[in-house]
């Protein structure tokens, strides 16, 4: 079946990625994929380079946004909201379809942090295709050799665990998905899932990946289910997705 993405936007959900270090980072020459501690800097960079690389992707019409972006067209815009924070906006638009994707962000100067939501409109007369599997962050980053531990903590459970702080190693081929909605475990991973899609069931959606000398905060900002994954698929990588939870529009 066929759906309309209505003229209503549909909002994905808020992401933040802000850096936690001990030791302040050198500057990389666009590394791909970046180093753990230069990640909030390539972040922000991607708004400014001529041929950006999303942190979201998606799926549209069977096809990943990966392979659809790059021959859609881009429109992108910065304004500088006050001495200490920057906006930015990708607007991309299928030319088929008039489908429009505006990723708005916020670039903060004094922290080493940027912010973003992804938008989705319909600009065409007819429906769309499916749109589905929205990530509204989806990237990966180098760990180089060091140990990795993602911490996070229980929700509102209604226990007397609520609340409670958690921590998982991240060795070499292990991946961690954590949502609102359970799950069966299947593969090499270590899942934990709730049943409720409550925002903060079972999971508060602020997560830490953390290094010895610096670490990464993830921060999710959505009202409703999400899924997140954390997952070394390399000695010195891990990937990070993070999205609405079984999206199908």
């Amino acid at each position: 079946m066929r759906s309309t993405v209505a003229a209503n936007v549909a909002r994905s959900l808020v992401c933040t990625l802000a850096l936690t270090s001990v030791a302040a980072g050198v500057r990389a020459e666009h590394p791909t994929p970046p180093h753990l501690a230069h990640v909030p800097r390539w972040a922000t960079e991607q708004w400014s380079d001529q041929t950006p690389a999303p942190l979201f992707s998606f799926e549209y019409d069977g096809q990943p946004s990966s392979a659809l972006l790059p021959n859609w067209s881009l429109q992108k815009q910065s304004a500088r909201l006050d001495n200490q924070r920057t906006a930015q906006m990708l607007v991309y638009t299928d030319p088929v379809t008039e489908l429009e994707v505006r990723c708005e962000a916020v670039v903060y100067h004094d922290f080493s942090a940027v912010q973003w939501v992804v938008y989705f409109r319909n600009g065409g007369q007819t429906d769309t295709p499916i749109l589905e599997n929205i990530q509204a962050l989806d990237s990966s980053t180098s760990v180089g050799a060091e140990d990795v531990t993602l911490h996070y903590s229980r929700g509102g459970i209604w226990d007397a665990k609520a609340f409670e702080p958690l921590e998982r190693p991240l060795p070499p081929g292990v991946a961690v998905d954590l949502s609102t909605i359970g799950h069966e475990a299947a593969g090499p991973r270590d899942f934990a899932g709730g049943a409720g899609g409550l925002s903060s069931n079972p999971y508060l959606p602020f997560f830490n990946l953390a290094q010895a000398q610096d670490g990464l905060i993830v921060a999710l900002g959505w009202t409703g289910s999400w899924a997140t994954r954390f997952q070394r698929t390399e000695a010195d990588q891990v990937q990070l997705r993070a999205g609405m939870e079984r999206t199908h529009l």
